[in-house]
């Protein structure tokens, strides 16, 4: 067992306290919002943009109404999917 000074002893029961109720909240909110991430219209762009995107290999998003980089990326992650798609099932 752990051996703790009279002065440190306080300072270390704080810490722990601190460390386990933060770790409650976020066990407790760690689905907040999913699938949708940043926003509840999430789902939808990706279903409307995203995959679209993806399953023609087009890099034109075709909606210029916020920035095209996360779709840009979003299509770089699930082209090998689609890929795979396409030639194995």
């Amino acid at each position: 067992m752990l051996m703790f000074k009279r002065k440190t002893f306080p300072y270390f029961l704080s810490l722990l306290g601190i460390i386990l109720f933060s770790l409650i909240l976020n066990l407790y909110g760690i689905d907040w919002g999913l699938p949708s991430l940043w926003h509840p219209d999430e789902a939808t762009t990706i279903k409307n943009i995203v995959i679209p995107m993806a399953r023609n290999f087009d890099p034109n998003p075709h909606d210029f109404l916020k920035p095209s980089l996360y779709y840009y990326l979003l299509e770089i992650i699930l082209s090998p999917l689609f890929i795979y798609y396409k030639y194995f099932c």
